[in-house]
């Protein structure tokens, strides 16, 4: 699914509306997730900087963090209020993301990892919890389909984000550091912060759409 082409109409922002900027290590699946967010509420706008698809390599840390940096020199850091990098933590060991974790902090940006990959955030959205194994990336995406019929879409998963929200809270470990535990994932953190900004009435209407 191409995310210009989204099935409903978006709201025109308030003069006001957060100006969040999202840099997605991903070039499909983390864009096409977080732009349904914008276009629900006019109180939130969301810039995708994600992976180019014509170098596709281009997907480590320092590459996403690049492309954040890139950006808010392009707009003017006065044009954005705040900054969230989205990466998978993959093959990479901890050390890798501490610095890139002190870069964020010394910005005020926030670094959100799932660790392995940001289908735990997806696979969360129907079960409780992954099997009790440091899943690898690939077998992750691999069982993604046994339990979302069709395969993954936005529109499949939205309306069931309220339980993966209390899935991935109870899952946590520590919230206050920035390095996820096996099988687990941040990204609950930065959705609830998108629905606070939205408002429950317009996410309720966002997930209503979806389940008609």
């Amino acid at each position: 699914m191409n995310i210009e082409n989204l099935s409903y109409v978006k709201h025109p922002p308030y003069r006001d509306a957060s100006r969040i900027v999202i840099a997605c290590e991903g070039a499909l699946t983390e864009p096409n997730y977080f732009k349904h967010f914008e276009a629900a509420s006019p109180k939130l706008t969301v810039t995708i900087a994600g992976k180019d698809t014509d170098n596709p390599t281009l997907s480590a840390p320092k590459w996403v963090l690049a492309r954040a940096e890139a950006h808010a020199e392009k707009v003017g850091l006065a044009e954005i209020d705040e900054v969230y990098l989205v990466m998978d933590v993959d093959h990479h060991k901890e050390n890798v993301f501490r610095e890139l974790y002190e870069i964020c902090k010394a910005k005020n940006w926030q670094l959100v990892l799932s660790n392995p990959c940001f289908e735990v955030w997806l696979y969360i959205h129907f079960k409780k919890k992954l099997p009790n194994i440091r899943m690898k990336p690939q077998e992750l995406k691999h069982i993604l389909p046994t339990i979302i019929e069709g395969g993954y879409q936005p529109e499949k998963i939205l309306p069931y984000t309220k339980k993966a929200l209390k899935n991935a809270a109870s899952l946590e470990k520590n919230a206050n550091y920035f390095f996820p535990a096996d099988n687990t994932t941040k990204v609950y953190m930065l959705v609830n912060r998108l629905i606070k900004i939205m408002g429950e009435n317009y996410f309720q209407k966002l997930i209503s759409n979806k389940k008609g």
